[in-house]
């Protein structure tokens, strides 16, 4: 599947815009645009040889798909987690006191739980994580959103379902893009298009400039979110960064918004590549998801160590020699032959200290990296609210 030719797109842009103004859908050509990726065989660093015993120290999404992976390549796998439950921050945090008649404590999410169609790794994981008498095991607990929902404080909401299109070159998909978004009220014809022109520019764009240019510019920056109106700068700027990867459109960077909003509205929503598009879990995240990964894994061999905490890492000889753990407050020197480091990020800083800097300089970029704490607010209902069919963006709240 090729790409869009950018000189072409580029040199067309004036056509497309006056096409495009009429909000008129070209007659479809078959054709999708293809995305170029990478794909080649791993090579083995000759240092790692022989070596088996494998310690991956933190139990969430990251240790544990370390974890199934290994496992089922024949190493010896050690997994060591600070909680007494695994998952992370993926986990379902029980709600104390809610519980009533024998059954659990309210399960408390960290986040609205959304696989968009091209994660595919993780999906491919959970296919291979056994649930019941599912055919795709854990997987066949995602359910599919029919649309999205964006709600204002104006009192209009407006319903995008997940229709899917095909296109063949710039204009139309232009076109296509004008057309999903060109239904928001009071939304003008001409910051739409134009929206839908930088959106296509960025998805033409060769991984050179992606990583040299787009990356250093936000993506309030990219989309010129300035020019226009407040319904331009809530719904495309803000809301879709929001939506997307729960970012702030005036720090993140244009190459991570533009390749999330390429991946689910040009290639998953309006050219139907991959999976459905919206999928949520159908259950509680530790109930349907981490307690059948990790129990799986335990069957696959796995040595779960829960309660533990990673205290320091140990160098001599220009690598890891051991990970002093403690223990319901008891430590402890363990080892191993390869060491995975799976924490977040605020730990990881603590963690990978001088000596192990030393080693590697690139650590002190961890220095730099922003983190960003999430927020919201979780509502269990006695009685079904049958809302919407799919996710719904609150667009002017700042709890959205």
């Amino acid at each position: 599947m090729p790409d869009i030719d950018r000189r072409r797109f580029l040199a067309g842009s004036a056509a497309a815009t006056t096409a495009a103004a009429a909000v008129t859908m070209a007659s479809p050509a078959r054709g999708l645009l293809g995305i170029r990726t990478a794909s080649a065989a791993p090579v083995a660093d000759p240092k790692y040889q022989g070596k088996r015993h494998v310690a991956i120290l933190g139990g969430g999404c990251a240790g544990l798909s370390a974890a199934h992976e290994l496992i089922e390549r024949g190493f010896t796998v050690d997994v060591y987690e600070r909680y007494p439950v695994a998952g992370g921050k993926c986990r379902s945090i029980g709600v104390p006191d809610t519980g009533s008649g024998g059954r659990p404590d309210l399960p408390g999410e960290h986040g609205f739980r959304f696989f968009p169609g091209y994660y595919k790794h993780i999906t491919d994981t959970m296919a291979r994580t056994p649930y019941g008498s599912n055919r795709n095991g854990v997987k066949d607990n995602l359910a599919v959103g029919e649309q999205v929902r964006f709600s204002r404080d104006d009192a209009w909401d407006m319903v995008l379902p997940y229709h899917h299109l095909d296109t063949a070159n710039p204009v139309d998909l232009i076109n296509a893009i004008v057309g999903f978004i060109g239904v928001v009220p009071g939304l003008g014809i001409a910051e739409t298009i134009y929206f839908a022109t930088r959106l296509v520019e960025f998805v033409t764009a060769c991984d050179a400039r992606r990583d040299g240019q787009y990356d250093k510019l936000t993506w309030w920056e990219f989309v010129k979110a300035e020019r226009y109106g407040p319904l331009y700068q809530k719904f495309l700027a803000k809301a879709l960064t929001r939506n997307l990867v729960a970012a702030d459109a005036l720090r993140a960077s244009t190459r991570t918004i533009g390749l999330q909003a390429t991946r689910i509205l040009v290639c998953n929503i309006i050219f139907s590549m991959y999976d459905p598009a919206s999928r949520v879990l159908n259950g509680p995240t530790s109930e349907v998801w981490i307690d059948p990964w990790l129990s799986h894994l335990r069957g696959k061999g796995i040595n779960w160590i829960p309660n533990t905490t990673v205290e320091k890492l140990h160098v001599g000889d220009g690598e890891i020699t051991g990970v002093t753990v403690s223990t319901d407050g008891r430590q402890r020197n363990v080892g191993a032959d390869v060491y995975i480091l799976a924490v977040p990020v605020e730990r990881a800083r603590e963690l990978l200290d001088a000596p192990l800097r030393a080693i590697d300089p690139g650590f002190k970029e961890l220095d730099t990296f922003v983190a960003d704490w999430m927020t919201g607010a979780q509502y269990f209902l006695k009685n079904p609210l049958p809302i919407n069919k799919g996710h719904i963006s609150y667009v002017d709240s700042p709890w959205a």
